[in-house]
This record gives C-alpha cells, structure tokens and sequence, in this order.
C-alpha cells in the first residue's frame, strides 16, 4: 500500500466491484419488483453482458492507446449515469421496458474497460517484487465486494426499494470515480502500432488458435450458461414460490460467495499441476448437482444448502480454469501480451456478472497451484510486462559457436 499510486487503485477497484456487485443483484431485484416479469429481468441480465462481451477485444485495444486510468474513470462515471438515469425514471414512472434495456445495453459496452483495465494497473504501479501481493490483494478485494455488496443490494431492495438501490450503487460508482480520477496515467511501455481494429482481431485470433485457451474459453462459457440463469431463477423462486424476501436472495448470494472463498482457499493448498481437467469436470458435476436441487426445493433450507454447494464447487473451478490458463497459454508471444489488455479484456466475459466469485487466491508456498513452477510458465503472473523475447535460434548458434563446435 505503501507503493504511490497503488492504494488510490486498490480502494478504486474495490469500490468499482463493489458497485458492480450492488447493480447486478439490484437490477434484477428491481425489475421482478417493478414489472413482475421474470422474462423481462432475463432480458435485462441478458443486455447487461452482451454488448461488453462483444466490443471487450475493441475495449482492450483502445485500453492499450489510450491510458487505462481514464478509461476506467470513464467507465465508471458511464455506469453512475445509467443507474440515476434508470432510478430517476422509475420514480417519475417513465421507465417503459425497450427504455430501460436500451440504457443497460450502452452501459454495458464499457464495461470491459473498467473489468481489465483496473486489474492490468496492478502489475505497472507495482514493483516485481511485491505482483505476488498485488495478486493477493486483487483477489480478496473482489470477494469482499462480493460478500458485502449482494447482501447490501438485497437489504436495500427490500427496505427503501429498487430504485434507491440503485441509487445507492450509482453513488458508490461516483466514489470510485472520483478516486480513480486523480490516479496518474503510467506511461504505456510497451509499443503498439496497427489501427484499435487490428490489435483487436490478433488478440482474438490468437485466442481461437490456442487450444487450452479455446477449450477453456469453450468449458467455462458453456458452464456459465447454468449460472446466468440462476441468477434470474433463484430470485423467482425465493419470491415466488417461497414467499421470502430480496433481503434474502442478497443473503442467498453473499452465501455463495463465502463458500467458494472458502473452497478455493482449501484447493489453492493441493498443486492442481496435471489435474486440471479433472478437477474442472469434478467442480462441474458438483454444480450440476446443486443445480438440479433447486427445482425440488420446497423450503429456503435447501435452496441455502444448494447454492452453498454450487459456491463450493465455482471456486475452485474458475480457480483451476485460471491455472489451465496460464499453463495453456504459456508462449512468448502471449507472455509479451499478458500485461495488454486487449488479450485480457474479454477474461471476464467468460460468464455474465452474476454474484458468483472466482478468486485467483495466491498462498505462501504453494507457487506452482497457479503455474508459476511450470518451466513455461514462470513469467505468467497476473497482468504484468513480459520478458524479453528469445533470441533467434541462428543467434543461439552462432553464440555457440563461440565455445563450442555447432553442428
């Protein structure tokens, strides 16, 4: 913290996610409450992620040109915008249904600016020696936003109502843009040249071309179908059928959130090095279990108990996914881009922003859970400059050519 810079970032981030967080569980809240329509609420959650998962190869160009600071301010201040504006027309009661997916869809296509713009910072502000606390502290913010917010969000839903929920998370985007205002752009080291276009399609070329990358991408979107839909569904049925309370559904969702803190705490102690494949489909049919749980369920003691067990298996399953990925993606040209957010700017897309966490939790000692002693993949901490590229194989040769006969 002691880095300058670094505490005016972290306390930006956090108060972003926090704000992510509140909307998401908000909105949905809101729109059952106000239209009654959980059709509606799936368009709205639907609109909220498509357009972002769409432009996020554009955005991390655009990230990499022209400073990452701003353009997560820019983000920040967009989304503060569309929550007053969605708050406010609800109050005045000319809030029609085309009106509010229109606003959700134009804030959405920002949102890849803040999701890997904000993260990409950590690495430049801070020194190499401390990426690995950075890390940790990257992680643990995001599931304190998540344990806090979505209780928050579903209390303030119940109590005051939809609109001054999302109020509330307006204010807390306007917080955190007002703190990442005043944060200094680091220079961008790194030379970029081709139009924003361009720079796109190669991130994402490279991407479909890399096979544990599109396996992985391919795995986890196909999975993260089932919890987009939970994120409409369990609503409905805790105030439908069971007759509870937002307050709940928040309490439901910050529950899920501790327990995959906590699963993924107990996995980050066992290497995962070579067991990749099996621990993601292990975490998958657990999901699955705790999925087909819900539809049965005819008391809020079961619906606790499957959502705690879906948390359980979503932390250490997004945990591995991360560790494939670096393993899977360990070439140079990748490691030159891990720091640039247009190869990093559609990782968060990979399922819609439901309260679900997928920490990336680092502990003392246990280097290689993430794929830091794999002899490819030692360079690839989260989001920091690169190493410098190989020399060329005729170079090695004629440098040994030096001392020993090259044959």
């Amino acid at each position: 913290m002691r880095v300058p810079g670094f505490a005016r970032l972290y306390a930006g981030l956090l108060l972003g996610r926090t704000g992510s967080t509140m909307t998401y569980v908000a909105l949905v809240l809101f729109v059952l409450q106000r239209y009654h329509s959980p059709q509606l609420a799936g368009a709205t959650a639907f609109m909220a992620a498509l357009p972002g998962i769409v432009v996020s190869p554009v955005a991390g160009a655009l990230l990499d040109r022209y400073g990452r600071a701003r353009l997560v301010t820019l983000d920040y201040a967009l989304a503060a915008a569309a929550l007053g504006s969605i708050a406010g027309l609800s109050a005045l009661h000319q809030l029609p249904s085309p009106v509010l997916l229109a606003i959700v869809a134009v804030a959405s296509l920002t949102n890849p600016l803040s999701w890997a713009g904000a993260r990409s910072l950590f690495p430049i502000l801070a020194p190499r020696h401390l990426w690995e606390h950075a890390n940790g502290l990257d992680s643990s913010g995001h599931v304190l936003a998540t344990l806090l917010a979505s209780p928050v969000a579903g209390a303030l839903v119940g109590l005051v109502g939809g609109e001054w929920a999302l109020a509330s998370a307006a204010a807390v985007y306007v917080a955190a843009a007002a703190i990442m205002l005043r944060l200094p752009d680091p220079p961008n080291k790194v030379p970029v040249s081709g139009s924003v276009l361009h720079n796109a399609w190669l991130g994402l070329k490279y991407m479909l071309r890399n096979p544990s990358l599109r396996g992985l991408a391919l795995t986890l979107s196909t999975y993260n179908l089932g919890n987009g839909v939970l994120a409409i569904a369990v609503p409905v049925l805790v105030l439908g059928r069971l007759h509870s309370t937002p307050s709940v559904v928040g309490l439901l969702w910050g529950a899920m959130g501790g327990a995959g803190l906590a699963s993924a705490l107990v996995a980050g102690r066992f290497s995962s090095q070579g067991r990749e494949r099996q621990l993601i489909i292990g975490g998958i049919l657990i999901g699955t279990v705790a999925t087909a749980m819900l539809p049965f369920a005819n008391n809020l003691f079961v619906v606790a108990v499957a959502i705690t067990l879906l948390g359980c298996s979503s932390g250490p399953t997004h945990d591995v996914a991360r560790s494939g990925h670096a393993r899977g993606g360990a070439d140079h040209r990748l490691l030159r881009a891990r720091h640039r957010p247009h190869l990093r700017a559609g990782e968060d897309h990979l399922h819609p922003p439901h309260p679900t966490p997928s920490p990336r939790v680092l502990l003392p000692g246990r280097r290689s859970d993430c794929g830091f002693d794999h002899p490819q993949a030692e360079p690839l901490r989260p989001a920091w400059p690169a190493p410098q590229p190989r020399r060329p194989a005729s170079a090695l040769c004629r440098a040994r050519r030096r001392s020993t006969r090259c044959r």
